[in-house]
């Protein structure tokens, strides 16, 4: 398992990385609706592409480390 901090762009950073085919990501600001879907439609795109299964976690939830 990798944990680690990754800034992707100016909204979203990768808090984790589980395993060797997850990626946690958590918005680092509170998205507006139409934000969320557009960015939830971009990672299922990514999703089916590399097969790598991505998780979008609110900007609200705090992960453990």
């Amino acid at each position: 398992m990798l944990a680690i901090k990754r800034k992707t762009n100016e909204d979203v950073e990768v808090v984790k990385e589980v395993a060797e085919k997850t990626i946690v990501l958590q918005a680092k600001r509170q998205l507006t609706f139409d934000e969320h879907i557009e960015l939830s439609k971009r990672l299922r795109f990514e999703e089916e592409q590399s097969g790598v299964k991505i998780i979008l976690l609110p900007h609200s939830v705090k992960l453990g480390e």
